[in-house]
């Protein structure tokens, strides 16, 4: 599931849970809480559903500017995080 999924998700649950986006590190994610300053962006850019298709651009400039350095990026047969030096292996 694409980032601007889980976003769209996330606002129709009223929810300030949200899990990691694919591709992204769930270690950086979690230890710097990006749910919850997504969460604060979103409300101060008065996100919604209503306007979310509208506000796909800000989302995805969101995006490449705060989250770019915790996606994974493929390392041999795994993924690599260059932001915490983790590896995930997928599985088997």
């Amino acid at each position: 599931m694409n980032l601007f999924q889980r976003i769209h998700d996330f606002l129709a649950q009223k929810t300030s849970n949200i899990e990691t986006p694919d591709n992204y590190c769930p270690n950086c994610w979690g230890r710097q809480e990006y749910a919850g300053k997504l969460y604060q962006a979103i409300e101060q850019e008065a996100i919604d559903l209503n306007n979310i298709t509208a506000k796909k651009g800000w989302i995805q400039a969101y995006a490449a500017n705060r989250l770019e350095g915790i996606r994974l990026q493929p390392k041999g047969d795994a993924l690599f995080c260059q932001t915490c030096k983790v590896t995930y292996r997928p599985a088997a």
